[in-house]
């Protein structure tokens, strides 16, 4: 049909109609605080009852606030549902051998080996910020303390493992863990003990677990490779490890020493502060992954 078949009379005012919907779940809507929701419903009425006798350009505007304002009262619902939701707590466990390891390997000038005190570094103060920069605004971070003699161990981190046998590794967790507080979930950050050793092979390209590294004549490294898995601690099941396989870097121009009491005090304190930062950053960013694949 045409509009005069229909349209007797058409005025052209130059103006238009539109219309705002406020849809809200109820039982958000119910969990605002009393304050925040009659100020919210005073608002939202006063707008509406501006806006009633036409919609010329004060109409207008004040339409366009009644939009910010369902916008806002979205934003509030959403705070208060978060609020009524009781975060989960995520304890932090780190599990690393006592030392480090200076290791040097070439076809041509040999070996050299020898071991640093990691308990200088202060390494659980670096893995429990970066897991709590990443996940605070989600979880609540509790600290875990292990026992002096905390170790992961599997079929792959034992001489002659394949033949041993080892409690589930979510087990082995929970025994060795002391968190300050309840928790519903282990971060776990570890390096195992066999890979913090001097046992190098000419082609290895970096190194392996917590160290100064240098192989052939390629640039020393510096690095505190391991893993990060999360362990469920009502259930014990573990998820699938992520390597911490950004935490190393060249050093180039180091001038290597076989032995710490060799080291510079110089580069010692470079040791010192440099491993807990590569540590710190891959932890920020295995944490992350972890808990946004739940």
């Amino acid at each position: 049909m045409k509009l005069y078949e229909v349209q007797t009379y058409l005025s052209l005012t130059n103006h238009g109609w539109s219309g705002f919907t406020l849809v809200v779940n109820a039982d958000a809507w119910k969990a605002l605080p009393p304050a925040r929701l009659a100020n919210v419903s005073r608002g939202i009425k006063s707008s509406h009852n501006s806006g009633q006798h036409g919609m010329g350009g004060e109409e207008m505007r004040r339409a366009f606030a009644l939009a910010v304002m369902a916008l806002l009262l979205m934003n509030c619902v959403g705070i208060a549902s978060a609020q009524q939701r009781p975060n989960k707590a995520v304890g932090v466990v780190l599990v690393v051998p006592p030392t480090g390891h200076l290791a040097r390997n070439s076809w041509f000038s040999g070996t050299g080996c020898d071991f640093f005190d990691l308990k200088e570094m202060n390494l659980y103060g670096a893995v429990f910020d970066a897991a709590r920069s990443a996940l605070s605004a989600r979880y609540k971070m509790v600290q875990v303390s292990v026992t002096p003699d905390a170790a992961i161990r599997t079929g792959n981190t034992e001489i002659f493992g394949i033949f041993k046998s080892f409690p589930p590794i979510g087990e082995q967790v929970r025994q060795f863990s002391r968190p300050k507080g309840p928790v519903d979930l282990y971060l776990v950050i570890w390096s195992s003990l066999s890979a913090n050793d001097c046992d190098l092979h000419p082609n290895t390209p970096v190194g392996y677990g917590i160290g100064l590294t240098k192989v052939s004549d390629r640039p020393t490294h510096l690095h505190a490779f391991g893993e990060a898995f999360l362990v469920d601690a009502r259930t014990l099941k573990t998820s699938d490890s992520v390597y911490l396989g950004s935490a190393f870097v060249r050093l180039d121009g180091f001038e290597w020493k076989d032995k710490r009491a060799e080291l510079t005090d110089q580069q010692w304190q470079m040791i010192k502060a440099t491993i807990p930062k590569l540590l710190s950053a891959a932890v920020q960013s295995a944490s992350k992954q972890l808990l946004d694949m739940r």
